[in-house]
């Protein structure tokens, strides 16, 4: 189904009402399975750019996001180790063997669902990573 910005943005707001929260990925995607809603990533891409912290905000509800009890990484910081992965092994992993190349190079970094849940897809991080330098990092 194709929903509108506004039927995206209806959707957190009913979602708010009906738990007293603001949503979590995690449960705009349960309430997508019964049909309810659409997906988090949906409404990442759509509202958010990618990700689903500005899709909330874009909706209104940037006080207390609820992230469904995961820490928070600023998309700042997780596309600064984008642009330390690709300077230090020259690519951006593919899903299948992220965490084994990432590990087996020794790079600290969030996981791959991380990415995914802040920008859409390891494709969009990588996209807006270009903007920083690696000499604007601050380790």
């Amino acid at each position: 189904m194709r929903y509108t910005n506004e039927q995206l943005v209806q959707q957190l707001v009913e979602y708010k009402k009906k738990y007293k929260k603001n949503p979590c990925w995690n449960g705009i995607d349960s309430e997508s399975q019964k049909g309810i809603c659409a997906c988090s990533v949906t409404i990442a891409n759509r509202l958010g750019g990618g990700s689903f912290l500005k899709a909330l905000k874009f909706a209104g509800m940037e006080e207390e996001v609820n992230t469904g009890g995961r820490r928070t990484t600023s998309d700042k910081i997780l596309l600064e180790q984008i642009v330390l992965i690709k300077e230090k092994i020259g690519i951006i992993p593919a899903e299948s063997n992220f965490a084994r190349i990432i590990k087996n190079n020794g790079i600290k970094c969030a996981g791959y669902s991380t990415f995914v849940r802040h920008f859409g897809s390891l494709k969009n991080a990588e996209k807006l990573a270009k903007e920083i330098s690696p000499q604007d990092i601050v380790s």
